[in-house]
Parts: structure tokens; C-alpha cells; sequence
């Protein structure tokens, strides 16, 4: 009896710290790399906010309707990734989908995520929702896979991060990689092998991570299906970086598009740092990836129009929201039933 409450109290005490420690990393890394940002530009922010103020209406309209362009063609990619998972929609809902998530990434600290929150409407007409978290996630992947792809290739065209070129191969060798698991995938018996080994840790077991592979063993098993995602991760990311370009253009800086083709999605891949959405950190990130191309209050003045066109393109997640019901949207039937038994 003597030993049966430290057994209890140990756990519990080692929990709370790691705990709190994951909700105050996000908020101390959007804190500190704000504050670099206000240090370094406290003297010159009147320049900064001059910059903002003299951006092009009718152009930062284009970069808006480039950046919903690019979310639509996310959408076409979830579509196929979804239907591998046999649930089958519309890339028109699945743009609903992702303007909500967005909305709710962007705008409401929930518990549930907005990737999340897509995955719980796309399975809304459906009892697959384990199926629908999965999708989700391995859609996430392939689009991080191609934003390294994206970003290393488009390094050797850099006009000042490319000065030994050690990183050139990058790409190439993430694609030969990628293509060697693809096809080690179609072979039953190393695919058994690997799954039977993740399946005895109990930490595997907790997060559903032969699930997760099983999943994405099915995906790699759609060679049709894989190509689509690819040319569409890499369609999405050429738009997104154009409508990175037409907001620097708004504010009169006139760099190749080739730049913001690098600098997107080393930005896009900073922002996953744990922070506040991104807060401080993507900021910071452009103006260093910028440092040497264009003038550091431009750097600046771009990364904040950029975030704020990413806000108010976004807030139309919150009016699909509202009007979800005559949309036609709803939750799935299992998530549903889970919130209302838990309340």
C-alpha cells in the first residue's frame, strides 16, 4: 500500500510539466521571434508601415484570388487522397472543407485542430471517420514531401542561398528516395515485415500508427492516384508562390518569381515550428531568406501584407461556417455522438 501512491503521483507529476511546457513553447517561440522582429526594426517600423500603406488594392486582389486559387487545387488533391479511402466527394465541398479548417487554424485556439475539423466534415455523410483522420493526415505528408521537393529544386536558381550549391541534390534524391518506398510498397512481404515491427511498440499502438501506414501502403499501392497528388502539390505551390509574388509587386518590389518560389515554401515549412500560428516565426523567416534581395523594411512590410491576405482570405472559412447548413455540411455522425455524450 506504502508504494501504490507513488507509483501514481510519479506519473502524474512528470505530466504536468510536459504539459504546460507544450502549451508555453508555442507561445515563448511567437513571443521571441517578435520581439527580435520589433528590436531589430523598432527605428525603422514608420518605413515598415509606409510600405504597407502604399500597397496596389487591385493587385493585392490578384494575389488574393492566387491564393484562394492555390487552397482550391489543395482541395483537388484531398479529393483523390480521399477517395483511395473510398469516400467520395466533390473538390467543390472539399474547398468548403478546407476554408473551415483554415478558419478555425487561423482564428480559434479549439482543441480540435483545422485539419482535424476537415477530416470530421468530410466524413460527414459517412460512419469513416478514423478513415477520414487518416486521409487527412497522409495528405498532409505528401504535401510536406512536396514542399521540400518544391523548395530544394528551385535552390539552385536562388540568387544569394545557392553560393556552394551543397544542396542541389536535395530534390532529386528526395524524389529517387521516394520512388524506392514506393515500389519497396508493392512487395507483401516487407511490407508485413516492417508493420509487425511497428505493431510491438505500445507508443505505436497508442497514436494509430499501423494504421496510418496501412493507410498510406494503400496510396502508394495507386500509382495513378500518387502522380495526380504530385502534379497537384506542385501546381499549388506555383500559385501560392505567385500569389506571394503579386503582394510583393503590390508593394512595388520587383523581384523574379523564381525567388518567391524558393522562399514560400522554406516559409511554409518554418511556420510548422510549435508557435502561435506561425506568428513571429514566418515573419522572421522571410525577412532572413529575403536578406541581401530586397531591403529588410520590405522584407517586413511583405510578410505582414502576406499574413494579413492569408487572414482575410481565411475569415471565408468562418462565413462557410455560418451558413453550413444550407451548404449542406455537417460533422461526422460518430464525432457528433462523442461531443454529445462527453457533455
Amino acid at each position: 500500500m506504502s508504494g501504490r501512491p507513488l507509483t501514481h503521483e510519479r506519473p502524474l507529476l512528470l505530466r504536468l510539466p510536459v504539459d504546460r511546457l507544450r502549451r508555453l513553447l508555442p507561445l515563448a517561440m511567437s513571443l521571441t521571434c517578435v520581439g527580435l522582429l520589433l528590436w531589430m526594426f523598432w527605428g525603422r517600423l514608420p518605413t515598415v508601415l509606409q510600405t504597407v500603406a502604399s500597397a496596389s488594392v487591385p493587385t493585392l486582389g490578384l494575389a488574393a484570388a492566387f491564393y484562394l486559387l492555390s487552397l482550391y487545387v489543395l482541395a483537388m488533391r484531398m479529393r483523390y487522397v480521399f477517395r483511395v479511402f473510398a469516400i467520395e466527394q466533390s473538390s467543390n465541398r472539399y474547398f468548403l472543407y478546407t476554408l473551415i479548417g483554415l478558419f478555425f487554424s487561423n482564428f480559434l485556439p479549439t482543441a480540435m485542430g483545422g485539419d482535424l475539423l476537415k477530416a470530421s466534415y468530410a466524413a460527414g455523410y459517412t460512419d469513416r471517420l478514423a478513415e477520414a483522420f487518416t486521409a487527412t493526415f497522409v495528405d498532409r505528408g505528401l504535401g510536406v514531401l512536396g514542399i521540400m521537393v518544391i523548395g530544394s529544386a528551385a535552390l539552385s536558381f536562388h540568387p544569394t542561398l545557392h553560393a556552394d550549391g551543397t544542396l542541389v541534390w536535395l530534390a532529386p534524391a528526395l524524389v529517387v528516395g521516394f520512388v524506392a518506398v514506393a515500389a519497396a510498397c508493392h512487395v507483401d512481404r516487407w511490407t508485413h515485415w516492417g508493420i509487425s515491427r511497428v505493431e510491438r511498440f505500445s507508443l505505436a499502438n497508442r497514436v494509430r500508427l499501423p494504421e496510418i501506414l496501412r493507410a498510406g501502403l494503400q496510396l502508394m499501392r495507386a500509382p495513378r492516384t500518387l502522380v495526380l497528388t504530385a502534379v497537384l502539390t506542385l501546381l499549388s505551390q506555383v500559385i501560392a508562390s505567385l500569389c506571394l509574388w503579386a503582394t510583393a509587386e503590390s508593394l512595388g518590389i520587383h523581384e523574379g518569381f523564381v525567388v518567391y518560389l524558393v522562399v514560400l515554401p522554406a516559409m511554409t515549412v518554418a511556420s510548422m515550428v510549435p508557435s502561435i500560428n506561425g506568428v513571429g516565426v514566418r515573419e522572421a523567416t522571410l525577412v532572413a531568406l529575403l536578406y541581401g534581395v530586397v531591403p529588410e523594411e520590405q522584407a517586413l512590410a511583405l510578410a505582414l501584407v502576406f499574413y494579413g491576405l492569408a487572414l482575410v482570405c481565411s475569415g471565408l472559412g468562418g462565413v462557410v461556417f455560418l451558413f453550413r447548413k444550407p451548404l449542406g455540411l455537417r460533422l461526422s455522425p460518430r464525432l457528433v455522438a462523442r461531443f454529445t455524450r462527453d457533455s
